[in-house]
């Protein structure tokens, strides 16, 4: 998924920053992308969750069976890191790049103790979890801090998605 999601922001950004590069940006035209990307890639990882669940028996020695307690929250993990790519862009293209650097050391800071006591407390189960925390957090903070930046209708987007069902 990771490298998936890596590729995809690799050949997303030209065409975004182009689209921003415009005087009359569509901010509807890219909110609305932006939700069907989310879409496509919550798509993407719950298909290969399923696969790799589905295929896990066949595929991985009966030593290791218990791996297989932490596909899901390892496919939302990176997951919520490909959704990160798709709003950390605006921030790269307003040169604020600073604030990726104070979002990313905000939840390493959160990170750490975080993994420190679900481990502590869930064994290798709780690191997971704490990844996922983590993952999630830095996509939500990062959100923000590109909206406050790049302003996008991302209300708005919501519900012509919902309007357009």
């Amino acid at each position: 998924l990771s490298v998936v999601f890596t590729a995809f922001n690799t050949a997303f950004v030209p065409w975004l920053f182009e689209k921003l590069k415009k005087e009359d940006v569509d901010k509807n035209y890219l909110v609305d992308t932006s939700y069907k990307l989310m879409g496509v890639m919550i798509g993407i990882t719950t298909i290969t969750y399923v696969t790799i669940y589905l295929a896990f028996p066949y595929i991985v020695n009966i030593k290791f069976e218990e791996a297989q307690r932490y596909l899901l929250i390892l496919c939302l993990s990176f997951m919520f890191s490909g959704l990160y790519y798709l709003v950390t862009n605006y921030i790269f293209y307003m040169e604020k790049t600073k604030y990726l650097a104070y979002s990313t050391g905000i939840i390493g800071a959160i990170h750490i103790p975080l993994c420190y006591i679900l481990t502590k407390k869930f064994d290798l189960y709780g690191t997971s979890i704490a990844n996922l925390i983590s993952y999630f957090l830095l996509f939500t903070l990062t959100w923000y801090i590109s909206n406050s930046f790049y302003p996008l209708p991302w209300k708005k987007g919501i519900s012509n998605l919902v309007k357009n069902k």
